[in-house]
């Protein structure tokens, strides 16, 4: 019987043009790696993002040897039944939440007008709302950023109404209020007790040490083992 030959642990990568390992991270010919330009197929999207396809494709591998690795443990008893549903549910809820958190990065900066006017072969009016809401917030914020808080500006031609800045007003505690006598008659009780009884760091420190223990205890005492 022939030896049986052995398998080279590298293989030759028609991308990079190099011989790559042939399993793990940084294998060869690997599809799913992220090349600056990727061939659209046939029947693919020509508007749909690939790489984006691809990264989707590999979650998705990913949580279905997932759930087949805690299916075999529900089988087996090691986790309790209804964990693994309650598990994929979770990855997916948070992978459709990062979607939507990325999305919104993608918003146009402030300073975007507000009051272009359709013309023939524009988009749709609902598209001319981009960038309002943060516009409207640079607006108010420079509405208030005079010394008076815009309370003496002179309102320009069509400017929209100024919400004033209310300042949250502070609640003044009455000197006769029980709950405020009653708190410092605890403070000065306290104080007056360190006085008493010589507090102060170096009181505290004597009584983590131990200087001022009463009474005998078992540390007291020298035992004879023998």
């Amino acid at each position: 019987i022939a030896p049986k030959e052995k398998r080279s642990r590298k293989v030759w990568d028609e991308a990079t043009q190099s011989w790559m390992h042939r399993t793990g991270k940084d294998k060869a010919n690997n599809a799913s790696k992220e090349w600056p330009i990727m061939e659209v197929g046939k029947n693919d999207d020509p508007f749909s993002d690939p790489w984006e396809r691809l990264r989707d494709e590999k979650k998705k591998r990913v949580t279905k040897n997932v759930e087949n690795r805690m299916r075999n443990q529900e089988r087996a008893g090691l986790i309790s039944k209804g964990t693994t549903n309650r598990t994929i549910k979770s990855m997916e809820k948070i992978r459709s939440k990062g979607k939507e958190g990325g999305s919104k990065d993608k918003a146009l900066p402030v300073g975007v007008p507000i009051d272009i006017k359709p013309r023939k072969g524009s988009a749709p009016v609902d598209s001319l709302k981009r960038g309002r809401e943060n516009t409207v917030k640079a607006l108010v914020a420079t509405q208030r950023s005079t010394a008076s808080l815009g309370n003496f500006d002179k309102m320009r031609d069509s400017e929209p109404e100024r919400k004033l800045a209310k300042a949250k007003k502070r609640k003044l505690q009455s000197p006769t209020d029980k709950r405020v006598v009653a708190t410092e008659a605890e403070k000065g009780l306290k104080v007056l007790g360190a006085v008493l009884n010589g507090g102060g760091k170096a009181h505290e420190r004597a009584k983590r040490k131990g200087a001022l223990a009463k009474g005998e205890t078992a540390y007291d005492y020298d035992f004879d083992d023998e």
